[in-house]
């Protein structure tokens, strides 16, 4: 809103680049896969791209009046290389808008017609390309998701993700004499879909082909996006849905105010196994795969009682009856703090041993480790990090102080060396895993991070 657009290094936090003289708001931008465009999308219904190779100058004229109403988002294609024939495939970019239109533009050869397409009655919020860069999903205000063929225009699906019997069907492609677009146009069956309409309220994917979904009716509906269909629809949560994660291709967990985690297969529409440990919400549940050698998963779930409940080593039970009322067979470790837990998450890296991270509402995120993997810090008084005397085997090791209110999300990178908070104080910061220092702080939304 305040018509900036800055570019920053991620590792050491150094301002590369601010757009200057731009005087209409910015509602979203995006990278090229290689790094080389950005695309901003403006209030105004116009595009901007910039070459970042070339101290980000302008990469193309401006896409002037791209769309009616403001520009909601955009996503490039990803950047592939030739095929054995010798053809690259085109490098595409497909913006969205508030006035419900979605435009696919070839970069190569911005004189080419753009496709159009029209699926959505109300504002699209959300586009992004597959992998693959064959199909494009968009997601709406009228409460739908599109997905396209965006290769041959001959294949679509629009849902409902709240509708017991979503609503999926086909168009053909149109073209004009003179100009090759790719139109889809669903309005007319929407009106007649939009009652007991519900929303999600968190999702997970597996690969690229499977999507879970928790909606704010309680249930969980698994997508395969390659066979464009619903596979199952879970119930048994008797409250909202905070979390989701699968375990493999058959199994997801997931956490629920209604206090409890449950396991879901895919077969069975109702839990496979329930733990209700927790005395307040469960408010997110994370889990590791086991590494190659072994069978045993690690398991963390923390909840608005100020628990945090930790199996290091636990097998997930498949079915109720050999449960004895709980989810996970193993020894469990449970630790206490002053302040609710909002949000947790599991170093990816298993070399590290036991290391996972917690936010609460006390705006700390507090990382838990074993004795043995605790390295010599030198106390720094001046310094936000604070490294705790453990009381036991595995307690916290680092406090990640900085945040001014509820920390609602954390995550750690792939390689399991940096965490990521994300606050209601409307901040994101990154931290050093191993030490606790607070690397950047991220500025920018006007509200808090969920």
């Amino acid at each position: 809103w305040d018509c900036s657009f800055i570019v920053w290094r991620a590792d050491t936090g150094e301002k590369v680049f601010q757009l200057k003289g731009q005087d209409k708001p910015i509602n979203c931008l995006a990278w090229s896969s290689d790094d080389k465009i950005v695309a901003i999308g403006l209030w105004s219904g116009d595009v901007l791209l910039f070459n970042a190779e070339k101290d980000f100058a302008p990469y193309l004229e401006p896409i002037k009046d791209a769309h009616e109403q403001s520009v909601r988002s955009v996503a490039f294609s990803p950047v592939r290389g030739a095929d054995p024939s010798g053809n690259r495939p085109p490098l595409l970019l497909l913006s969205s808008s508030t006035d419900g239109s979605m435009k696919v533009w070839n970069i190569d050869d911005m004189d080419a017609h753009s496709a159009i397409l029209n699926a959505h009655s109300q504002s699209v919020n959300a586009c992004a390309f597959s992998a693959d860069g064959k199909h494009v999903a968009t997601a709406s205000d009228d409460q739908t998701i599109a997905i396209w063929d965006i290769l041959g225009g001959t294949e679509s699906l629009c849902f409902q993700p709240g509708k017991e019997d979503p609503f999926i069907k086909e168009k053909k492609q149109r073209k004009t004499d003179n100009k090759p677009v790719s139109a889809f146009d669903f309005s007319s069956s929407l009106s007649a879909r939009e009652d007991n309409v519900g929303f999600p309220t968190c999702i997970s994917s597996f690969g690229s082909n499977l999507l879970a979904i928790a909606m704010n009716d309680c249930t969980i509906q698994l997508w395969d996006l390659k066979k464009m269909r619903r596979v199952q629809k879970f119930s048994g949560h008797q409250h909202t849905i905070t979390s989701v994660k699968f375990i493999d291709e058959d199994t997801l967990i997931s956490s629920s105010e209604d206090n409890s985690v449950c396991i879901w297969t895919v077969g069975k529409a109702s839990p496979a196994a329930r733990s209700e440990n927790h005395r307040g919400y469960a408010n997110c549940v994370a889990v590791n795969p086991p590494n190659s050698s072994g069978s045993k998963y690690e398991v963390v779930s923390v909840s608005d009682d100020s628990s945090v409940i930790y199996y290091p080593e636990a097998t997930i039970v498949q079915s109720m009856a050999s449960s004895s009322g709980d989810a996970f067979v193993g020894d469990s470790k449970t630790f206490t703090q002053k302040s609710a837990i909002l949000s947790c998450a599991l170093s990816p890296d298993s070399s590290l041993g036991t290391h996972f991270v917690v936010g609460s509402r006390d705006g700390i995120a507090r990382v838990y480790r074993q004795r043995s993997n605790l390295a010599p810090v030198s106390q720094d008084w001046s310094s936000s990090v604070k490294i705790q005397n453990p009381l036991g085997p595995i307690a916290v090791a680092l406090t990640l102080e900085g945040h001014r209110d509820w920390v609602t999300n954390v995550s750690y990178s792939p390689a399991g060396s940096k965490i990521c908070t994300g606050s209601f104080d409307f901040t994101l910061a990154i931290w050093d895993a191993e030490t606790g220092e607070k690397l950047h702080n991220l500025l920018g939304h006007t509200g808090g991070v969920i």
